[in-house]
């Protein structure tokens, strides 16, 4: 029997490694999207007119 097909609370280890696998990377995701709007877009507007 392999490791990723033990059995936990009716999962196997390998959907338990999935579904950290997801939420690991969307908080990473998350994060990249927070920098981005605070470094990128949030300047805009108030970057001046040139003329």
């Amino acid at each position: 029997m392999n490791f990723w097909n033990k059995i936990y609370y009716g999962n196997t280890v390998l959907d338990y490694a999935i579904c950290l696998g997801i939420i690991l990377g969307s908080i990473i995701v998350a994060k990249i999207l927070f920098f981005i709007s605070k470094h990128v877009l949030k300047p805009l507007p108030a970057a001046p007119k040139q003329n």
